[in-house]
């Protein structure tokens, strides 16, 4: 499924049911549909073949001068995405970093999922982050900390796991503290500002 929501593509099935005969006939099919639509593209100028290592390149995305949601942008390592937005690291061990290029920006590598430290939720269809530190002796410094720096813009790159157990930060797009809605009891809420960022 997150093949196919990033690459917006048609799906085709084959009924393995049948005898090999007609399995392989419909391969035929399905493989003259593909050849179709590469050639489709070629004449329109739109086709761009899969490169793998091209797809996780802070390079790649600079040439580009963009990050869009919608295209799914993702990295190996904090460091090649801290790079991409032109943070010149070697190495990185932290999850939060204060832009060196886009002022009153920050870049944010959270896990979505509950650990020990933090209980952090992506919502309404990547509208909405509910972030919630777990740790009772740190949760008022944190909360006040975070709290009353409002107006700050946070560019976030989620962690996950692809469908091949490789761990990837994707780019969710830039979020803002909810003042109003984020309370000590809530945690603080985040709401998605911005999809694209420009390189």
């Amino acid at each position: 499924m997150e093949i196919i929501q990033a690459t917006d593509h048609e799906l085709w099935r084959i009924e393995i049911t049948e005898n090999l005969k007609i399995i392989n006939s419909e391969i035929d099919i399905i493989v003259n549909n593909i050849k179709a639509k590469i050639f489709e593209h070629e004449s329109l100028g739109t086709w761009e073949p899969w490169d793998l290592e091209k797809e996780f390149n802070p390079d790649y995305y600079k040439e580009k001068g963009y990050l869009d949601v919608s295209e799914n942008p993702k990295f190996r390592k904090i460091v090649d995405a801290c790079n991409c937005l032109g943070q010149n690291y070697i190495a990185v061990q932290s999850a939060w970093f204060k832009s060196k290029k886009y002022p009153n920006h920050y870049l944010w590598f959270p896990k979505f999922y509950e650990n020990e430290d933090w209980d952090n939720k992506i919502i309404n269809d990547g509208e909405k982050i509910i972030q919630r530190c777990k740790k009772p002796e740190k949760y008022n410094n944190w909360y006040n900390s975070t709290i009353n720096n409002p107006g700050r813009r946070i560019i976030t790159f989620p962690r996950s796991i692809d469908n091949l157990g490789f761990r990837l930060y994707k780019f969710a797009g830039i979020f803002e503290i909810d003042m109003e809605k984020s309370s000590h009891k809530n945690g603080v809420i985040l709401n998605l500002k911005e999809k694209k960022l420009k390189i």
